[in-house]
């Protein structure tokens, strides 16, 4: 993965790691608009942290 100038969110380590780059969605968001769901956004990283928990998955959310 290409490297990013923001903040991550990294959610679950040891066990299993989530990551989440928001700033990149932010900024969609405010750029193009309704077209750019954060909640939708949101609710893949929840279902990716509910998956980690019970398979030890990882997952970069952007």
């Amino acid at each position: 993965m290409q490297d990013r100038e923001q903040p991550v969110l990294v959610t679950g380590e040891p066990e299993f790691s989530i990551s989440i780059f928001a700033f990149d969605k932010v900024r969609g968001r405010i750029q193009n608009g309704k077209e750019d769901e954060i909640p939708y956004y949101f609710d893949g990283y929840i279902n990716a942290v509910e998956k980690g928990k019970e398979t030890g998955y990882c997952a970069t959310i952007v």
